[in-house]
């Protein structure tokens, strides 16, 4: 008797434990359904929308089903001088080529309602910053340093995501706000 009341603890424990990996695996795939989506404009790059290595710029998007919507800036400073242009050029806030094609964010562009209620369910453009400028450059000729060329080109990579972003039908929302954190806030004003 002792054995079988064992076992069907076992089987029991066996079986919740099933339901929560279910369950979370559920949540994660929710979660994951949820993501902002990255779009590479390589068909804006002949209007000089590029990173600081040339690489094309891009926006994350997620449909969030209102009609709202939110465009976030990126920050992440300012490069001062060529060298530290030239050092930014290699990572992901100076070049496309580093992005995930999915990502997750967290505060003003959370969709989790119980941590972000008033945008949980908007759209949203999540511009990356690639440029070392808040968004401001619009050097017509590259700045060449150490034989490679550095665009500056942040006014055009702005307003490119936004043209893009805008002709997913979005061009008719009546309620847009625009945001930004560090450099990207800065752009924002």
């Amino acid at each position: 008797m002792r054995t079988r009341s064992i076992v069907l603890i076992v089987l029991m424990l066996m079986s919740f434990t099933i339901f929560l990996v279910g369950m979370g695996m559920a949540l994660y795939q929710l979660k994951q359904d949820n993501l902002l989506e990255l779009y590479i404009m390589n068909d804006k790059v002949s209007d000089g929308a590029v990173c600081l290595d040339g690489s094309p710029a891009g926006y994350y998007y997620r449909n969030g089903g209102s009609d709202i919507l939110q465009i976030h800036l990126e920050g992440g400073g300012w490069c001062y001088d060529e060298e530290d242009c030239f050092e930014r050029a290699h990572g992901g806030t100076g070049s496309s080529a580093h992005w995930d094609n999915k990502i997750n964010h967290h505060g003003m562009i959370d969709d989790t309602c119980h941590k972000n209620q008033a945008l949980c369910h908007a759209n949203v453009v999540y511009i990356p910053y690639c440029d070392g400028g808040s968004f401001t450059g619009d050097r017509t000729v590259p700045l060449q340093w150490k034989g490679n060329d550095l665009h500056f080109k942040g006014r055009r990579i702005l307003i490119a995501a936004l043209e893009s972003a805008l002709s997913r039908g979005l061009m008719n929302v009546p309620y847009i706000l625009i945001s930004g954190d560090s450099a990207g806030g800065l752009a924002v004003e």
